[in-house]
């Protein structure tokens, strides 16, 4: 990103969104580890090991995958389909999740051995679950809080995803969410997963021609790197209800197996907005009240969340912000010193 001449004692000029609504307030972390398992993909709900009504005095246990199933040839399409839907409700709960998992997958673009041409066919994503509830699922019976996933894909040979390489082939994430909802999976179908929320520009690359009428490139999937292994990352928000992950989970266990969730049963439903990355170390809290946040915009691959601590000091990048805009008390741009 051009942020402008860069001034004495390593300090830049550039203008930026400032007076975020709100206070960044974390609902996820991601934890990078080492991992030879290969393409793996974990997901542990809440309410896993808890009970769930069937009956009026009736109730069953929700049953925890814990040991891995092979997903061999022709299988891998459809199961990761079911995957990237679960991502969908984890990572844009509220939205599409077809529209969803179309962006994630055509982002991450498998590939894997088949034994059957027929298996693979031409717009994938939605052909290998035709015809089966994860075709178009119905949101309101899809309780992602009450189910269990353990896959070891073992016949995807590559990944077409500029986040796939050799090195974070051998990297693994965990992500746990607030409510306590676990998932494990390769790094480059988190991030992906990330970058596939609805309305996000993070991870696109863009192309302008600058005053010299020079090709400037902007490619915004540098946001985390290689190295980073054993850093913990958090995902924040600045706007929606915090609780929101808890108090759908709740509902889940609580309405009986056979029944819709409702969305009017779900007390101040209110999915996070205003999502940001930021490394493991900040936080906000009470004798932070004085912050000032913004972003500055960076067209077509992601915006750089901004902060600082009191009105005369001067702002640093704090994150990257998933979400194209953030609400703020006046749209226009203000002239920033960044250090």
């Amino acid at each position: 990103m051009n942020l402008g001449l860069l001034k004495k004692k390593g300090r830049a000029k550039t203008t930026a969104i400032t007076d975020l609504i709100g206070v960044p307030r974390s609902y996820m972390k991601i934890q990078l580890s080492p991992s030879n398992n290969g393409f793996q993909f974990i997901f542990k709900g809440c309410n896993c090991g808890k009970t769930v009504k069937t009956g009026v005095f009736s109730s069953k246990k929700i049953p925890t995958y814990n040991e891995p199933e092979n997903v061999v040839k022709d299988e891998t399409g459809r199961i990761l389909v079911q995957c990237a839907t679960i991502l969908g409700s984890i990572m844009d709960p509220g939205g599409d999740v077809v529209a969803y998992r179309r962006r994630l997958l055509s982002k991450l673009g498998p590939d894997w051995t088949i034994s059957d041409p027929n298996a693979m066919p031409v717009d994938w994503i939605n052909r290998c679950v035709s015809g089966t509830f994860w075709e178009n699922p119905n949101t309101k019976y899809l309780r992602t809080h009450n189910m269990s996933m353990n896959y070891r894909m073992v016949d995807i040979t590559d990944c077409h995803s500029r986040l796939h390489n050799e090195r974070t082939a051998k990297i693994s994430c965990e992500v746990r969410v607030n409510c306590d909802c676990t998932i494990i999976a390769p790094f480059s179908l988190i991030f992906e997963a990330i970058t596939a929320v609805e309305g996000s520009s993070l991870g696109d690359a863009s192309q302008t021609l600058d005053e010299d009428n020079r090709i400037v490139l902007k490619d915004g999937l540098g946001l985390v790197q290689a190295g980073d292994i054993g850093k913990i990352f958090n995902l924040v928000a600045f706007g929606g209800d915090n609780n929101f992950y808890k108090n759908y989970s709740s509902q889940c266990r609580k309405t009986r197996s056979n029944r819709p969730v409702l969305p009017q049963a779900i007390p101040q439903l209110s999915c996070p907005k205003g999502k940001a990355l930021v490394a493991a170390d900040f936080n906000h809290g009470m004798i932070n009240m004085t912050r000032d946040y913004g972003y500055v915009r960076n067209e077509g691959s992601g915006n750089l969340l901004i902060r600082r601590n009191h009105p005369l000091d001067q702002y640093r990048i704090i994150g990257v912000c998933i979400d194209e805009s953030i609400d703020n008390k006046d749209e226009s741009t203000t002239v920033v010193r960044i250090r």
